[in-house]
């Protein structure tokens, strides 16, 4: 999967997550931006762009040294899969990857996340 969030800028350093007070979220992929809103229910927390409420994630959370968040696989590729659109990449490679996740009930995708000062 590595190779498919590469193709749409999601690699390490170059993709950023920025979580405000007031629920909303900022991302940035190879500088291009991503704005949308956050609700969290427990260990939860539920991504929604704010420019089509249609598109949304929800992961587990886990909070330690780092910020674990993990995905159901294919929610997760049809989320970034939006985004790889909205920062002008292919999407041939996220189909052929969404494609290839749901034929596995269950499978989750894993990122963690460093604080930046």
């Amino acid at each position: 999967l590595d190779n498919a969030f590469r193709k749409v800028g999601i690699t390490k350093g170059k993709f950023s997550i920025t979580f405000a007070n007031n629920g909303t979220f900022t991302s940035v992929i190879n500088k291009k931006t991503m704005k949308g809103v956050y609700t969290i229910n427990g260990s939860t927390i539920t991504l929604s762009r704010t420019a089509t409420a249609k598109v949304k994630v929800t992961a587990n959370v886990k909070l330690g040294t780092t910020l674990q968040l993990t995905f159901k696989a294919d929610k997760l590729l049809t989320f970034a899969k939006q985004f790889g659109a909205l920062a002008g990449s292919a999407s041939t490679t996220m189909q052929a990857v969404t494609s290839l996740a749901k034929n596995y009930k269950g499978l989750q995708i894993g990122m963690h996340y460093t604080k930046s000062n």
